[in-house]
């Protein structure tokens, strides 16, 4: 047995059940996607036990996820450093999910944009999302939620929980006021991630109430978004003052307006 086989044979030991769906481990699950970080620094522990059609079945959304992030979180020289991988996702998000492209906004909302938040006419153009491609991003905040919650509950989400996301699709946008406002909702209590080692692509904080069975997670990813998600128990709505809420046990799927 060599060495790659051997970590993969100790890591379905450890960790015997799907991180999602309780289901037998059958692969590894990076989350977030290795895809949205540049020059390969992504968190090497963030890998997770996953069966296969839980894994299989969030690999649009994980490319959608990265082509975003890799358009609207990077800055310019980042990109340039690893143009010839984005260009690929790039082809590949036009030709099998066109829906999900990104769409150019009138001229006269983009100066007025401009004008609103004191951005210069050469310093790139607004877009807007459509909602095909924001229902993808959400799915991977719903994922990232349970993967964490795994982290550091060491337990799987109950299939009966809720789960729901809130996102802000303008991160480089937002002032600092405004992004701390959106990190307190999860209190800061432990600053897991920190920004330097991944040159500020993937911040994240969470918190976790035992008593209520409370889970909560916020997310930067550059400057493309910023979200946070939250799991608890069916009657708990009102403690997370979020919503729409899902089962977790439908957690990975689009649902019926969005799927592929």
């Amino acid at each position: 047995m060599g060495e790659k086989a051997r970590r993969r044979a100790a890591f379905r030991s450890s960790h015997p059940l799907c991180c999602f769906c309780s289901a037998p481990t059958e692969t590894e699950d990076h989350v977030p996607p290795r895809a949205s970080f540049f020059e390969r620094r992504w968190p090497d522990e963030h890998a997770f036990p996953a069966c296969k059609p839980c894994n299989d079945k969030t690999r649009p959304s994980d490319q959608i996820f990265s082509f975003y992030v890799r358009m609207l979180g990077w800055d310019d020289d980042i990109r340039e450093r690893d143009l010839d991988r984005s260009l690929k996702i790039s082809r590949s998000v036009a030709l099998n999910h066109p829906d999900c492209f990104p769409k150019a906004l009138p001229q006269t909302k983009q100066h007025r944009l401009r004008l609103q938040h004191g951005i210069d006419y050469n310093a790139g153009r607004f877009v807007a999302i459509p909602k095909a491609a924001a229902a993808h991003i959400e799915l991977l905040y719903r994922k990232l939620c349970m993967a964490l919650y795994y982290k550091y509950t060491e337990r799987i989400a109950p299939e009966s929980h809720l789960i729901a996301v809130q996102l802000r699709f303008d991160a480089r946008l937002m002032s600092n006021d405004e992004l701390l406002s959106l990190f307190k909702l999860v209190r800061l209590t432990h600053r897991t991630i920190k920004s330097g080692r991944f040159n500020g692509q993937f911040i994240y904080s969470y918190d976790f109430n035992p008593e209520l069975d409370l889970f909560a997670v916020a997310a930067k990813f550059g400057g493309a978004f910023c979200g946070m998600a939250a799991i608890l128990p069916e009657g708990a709505e009102d403690t997370a003052g979020l919503g729409p809420f899902v089962r977790v046990e439908y957690a990975l799927n689009l649902g019926p307006a969005y799927s592929e």
